[in-house]
């Protein structure tokens, strides 16, 4: 019995060393990275892929959840069927996170550098939100919602197509990659520095293909407005116009009828009025003149106002996956 006691003394201690040390290893070990590590262990990006990758200039930590989340660039067919599920705004969707994996559409724009990029970081966010802990989405839901409401001008239309439950998880992504570095309060400054060696970096990527959007559509509405100004002044110079040029052959009737009837007593009278006819009929040319411009030049900004809005509709069409391309081939 006392053997049993002692060999029992014995054992009790090992348990609790054995219990602290199993509490320091669930305290210590982040099992969400160890579990990433192993899932993107033997993930081999795709060349493009791969300079995707390195042109978002990820920190270990970002390269980490994206290779976990094993990301891939897809033709617009695979693409539709993979991320489309027929709730989403009508706006062009350019990439998702589902099933645990990032998903970029293959858009194929020169003109857009950086598009794919911007993307590829935006559904990184994606990722890493799924990651997070309730406690730790909730402890950025006040930064959250002081750079939205700083930039709800910018952001609005966006989120205006997200139901509220995908709100934050939304916002959390598109702040990461919309907006710079210093507009951004401390705490989500260095939030996003745990993924991106340079956050700014991928917003100058967002920055240069959207200003090529919003050049476009601001020179459509400036030549839009100056065009229905032009024509309301078209509209009124014409009525003018033609007023006075029927007010004046009217006069100049009156004046050839009188003359030839030798109405005028003197010439001095007669001169008087044909010089006053006179002036009348070089003013209504120079009128002429002047509304002819303003159609001319009318018409050169139409033309514009026309060739920029199939500019901007190539641009929307080049990131819409479900616009089909037309075959070169005809059928026999």
């Amino acid at each position: 019995m006392q053997k049993q006691k002692r060999s029992g003394l014995k054992i009790l201690p090992s348990l609790i060393i054995f219990g602290g040390i199993c509490a320091a290893i669930i305290y210590f070990v982040d099992f969400t990275a160890v579990a990433d590590t192993f899932l993107g262990m033997n993930f081999e990006p795709s060349a493009e892929m791969a300079e995707l990758i390195n042109r978002d200039n990820l920190t270990k930590t970002g390269e980490r959840i994206l290779n976990a989340s094993k990301p891939e660039l897809l033709e617009a067919e695979e693409f539709n069927s993979t991320c489309y599920t027929g709730t989403e705004n009508e706006s062009s969707v350019l990439g998702c996170y589902t099933n645990n994996t990032v998903y970029v559409y293959n858009i194929q724009n020169k003109e857009l550098d950086g598009i794919k990029e911007t993307v590829l970081a935006h559904e990184l966010l994606h990722a890493v939100w799924h990651r997070m802990s309730y406690n730790d989405r909730r402890a950025l839901y006040h930064d959250i919602d002081m750079v939205y409401s700083a930039n709800q001008e910018e952001l609005g239309e966006h989120m205006a197509g997200y139901a509220d439950e995908d709100h934050y998880d939304e916002l959390h992504s598109v702040i990461g990659t919309q907006i710079a570095s210093e507009d951004l309060t401390d705490e989500l400054r260095e939030h996003y520095a745990k993924y991106f060696e340079n956050q700014s970096k991928i917003v100058s990527y967002y920055n240069a293909y959207n200003g090529k959007f919003k050049a476009l559509e601001k020179r459509v509405a400036e030549l839009e407005a100056q065009i229905e100004t032009n024509r309301a002044r078209i509209e009124s110079l014409t009525a003018k116009y033609e007023s006075d040029a029927e007010d004046l052959l009217k006069n100049i009737n009156s004046f050839n009828a009188r003359a030839e009837s030798g109405s005028f007593s003197d010439s001095a009278s007669f001169y008087a009025e044909r010089n006053e006819l006179v002036a009348r009929q070089n003013q209504l040319q120079a009128d002429y003149e002047t509304l002819n411009t303003l159609i001319n030049e009318t018409n050169t900004m139409i033309q514009e106002y026309n060739n920029n809005v199939l500019e901007a509709g190539k641009l929307y069409d080049s990131v819409n996956s479900r616009i089909q391309t037309p075959s070169t081939q005809i059928q026999d």
